[in-house]
C-alpha cells in the first residue's frame, strides 16, 4: 500500500509556518520509486547523495547570517538522522523534509510519489 502523509491541515501548517528574523528553512526532497529504489542499498546511496547536495546548499550559500547558517546545520543533522536512523521506508514512493534554523520546525511527509532529489534553502 502506498504511504501518503500529506494532508490538507500539514500542508496548511506547513505554508503558514515561517521563520524567525534572519532565518531561513530548508526543505529536502528524496525520491524512492520503487521501480528505481527498491532495494535497502539503492535507497540509501538516494539519502546519501540528497544529504551531500543539502551540504553543499549551505556551504555555498554566502547570504547566511551566522545564527541561520549554524541552525540550519544542526537542522541537517536532524535531517541525516531521520533518515539514517527512523525513516521507514515502507510504501513511500518518496518523502519530503522541512526543518528551519530555529528548530521551531521539523516535518517528515512521506509522499505517494516520486519527486527527484533535491535540497533547497529558503525563507519559506
Amino acid at each position: 500500500m502506498q504511504a501518503n502523509e500529506v494532508t490538507t491541515e500539514r500542508l496548511r501548517r506547513l505554508a503558514e509556518a515561517r521563520p524567525g528574523r534572519g532565518g531561513k528553512v530548508l526543505s529536502v526532497y528524496v525520491d524512492l520509486d520503487p521501480s528505481e529504489f527498491a532495494t535497502g542499498p539503492a535507497r540509501a546511496t538516494a539519502i546519501t547523495s540528497v544529504l551531500d547536495e543539502a551540504e553543499r546548499e549551505l556551504r555555498d550559500a554566502p547570504q547566511l547570517e551566522r545564527g541561520a547558517r549554524e541552525g540550519l546545520r544542526s537542522g541537517l543533522n536532524r535531517v541525516r538522522s531521520f533518515l539514517e536512523q527512523e525513516f521507514d521506508a515502507s510504501g513511500a514512493h518518496g518523502v519530503a523534509l522541512f526543518c528551519d534554523s530555529g528548530a521551531d520546525l521539523f516535518e517528515a511527509l512521506k509522499l505517494p510519489v516520486g519527486v527527484g532529489h533535491k535540497a533547497v534553502i529558503d525563507d519559506t
